[in-house]
């Protein structure tokens, strides 16, 4: 019977009043051969405390502080989670959401020699673990398309992988400020072929949804982002073009078009450079070779408050600067 040692690996910042729900269901879980790495990004609360007394209580718990040499972020957390890590399976978790009993042992019996990595569901709840919703799958297309479409909404708790399939891939960059999780399955899916998947096709974790506020906070334009969106967007770009995906290319291609004229509209002159320097001439390139037209772009102007004549007087003034 198949019974690896599953790494559990958890960045946590400040959540000493949920940490320990998040420890609690990893306890209850039914599979029992699982050790769980936790590594601190710097907490100011007393979440090293809480940690401390789960230490005590179950040894398969250990707690690590960030290496001062690496970047603050909760990237930087999960690769040196994954680089201490001694499981055959990893999974990344977070320190907010709860798993459900069998988050593990509904998964281990669908490895098998060529199973890479292993899906399943979630249900979304709120703070205070009320059901919102349950995730809905389809699979139309490509791994990668599905992806990008959200027809396949997988989160980073939603892959149980194995960690030589994960050993020569870049994983979790920590210079990405918005769209971690987004880059890092960017990273893998495409090396992943249909055979080496599996796929539970049922909730197997509960996934937080904070305040409002914070979503609306994080839909706000914010400068220090924009780099991080302009290079997930162009590595998607890329993956279509070389699967000659016409879809993705072109929701990629209209994707940066409009972080452009986000950028314009907020007359925001740094990240207008690294537009210019980075993207334009490429999307310019790729315009002529693949005869790309934005279909929606007056439903784009207007999806940020502009239309095409407040456009080019924007454009007219931005570029007088």
């Amino acid at each position: 019977m198949y019974n690896p040692l599953v790494s559990i690996i958890i960045p946590v910042y400040n959540r000493a009043n949920l940490i320990g729900e998040t420890l609690d269901s990893i306890i209850a879980q039914t599979y029992q051969n699982w050790e769980c790495i936790i590594v601190d990004d710097g907490s100011t609360d007393n979440t090293p405390e809480v940690l401390e007394s789960y230490m005590k209580k179950d040894s398969r718990i250990s707690y690590y502080s960030r290496p001062d040499h690496l970047v603050k972020s909760g990237n930087s957390c999960r690769n040196h989670g994954f680089e201490l890590s001694k499981g055959e399976l990893v999974v990344f978790f977070d320190s907010d959401d709860i798993m459900l009993n069998d988050f593990l042992s509904s998964r281990i019996p669908l490895f098998k020699k060529e199973t890479q990595i292993v899906f399943a569901k979630h249900d979304y709840v709120d703070d205070e673990l009320n059901f919102t919703r349950t995730s809905s799958f389809e699979r139309k297309n490509s791994l990668v398309n599905d992806y990008i479409f959200w027809r396949f909404p997988i989160l980073t708790p939603s892959s149980l992988i194995k960690k030589d399939f994960l050993k020569d891939k870049e994983l979790f960059d920590p210079n990405i400020k918005r769209g971690q999780e987004t880059n890092f399955y960017l990273n893998i899916l495409p090396n992943l072929k249909e055979h080496e998947i599996g796929f539970v096709n049922k909730s197997i974790f509960l996934y937080r949804l904070h305040d409002n506020s914070i979503t609306k906070k994080a839909q706000n334009y914010n400068p220090d982002y924009i780099p991080s969106q302009l290079h997930i967007r162009n590595k998607a770009l890329h993956i279509g073009i070389q699967t000659k995906d016409k879809d993705l290319v072109e929701n990629s291609y209209e994707h940066l078009i409009l972080i452009l004229l986000k950028i314009i509209k907020n007359q925001d002159t740094v990240n207008l450079k690294i537009f210019i320097n980075n993207y334009l001439k490429k999307l310019h390139i790729l315009t002529k070779l693949q005869k790309i037209e934005i279909k929606n772009f007056s439903k784009i102007l207007i999806s940020i408050g502009l239309t095409p004549k407040k456009m080019e007087y924007r454009w007219i003034n931005f570029i007088k600067k």
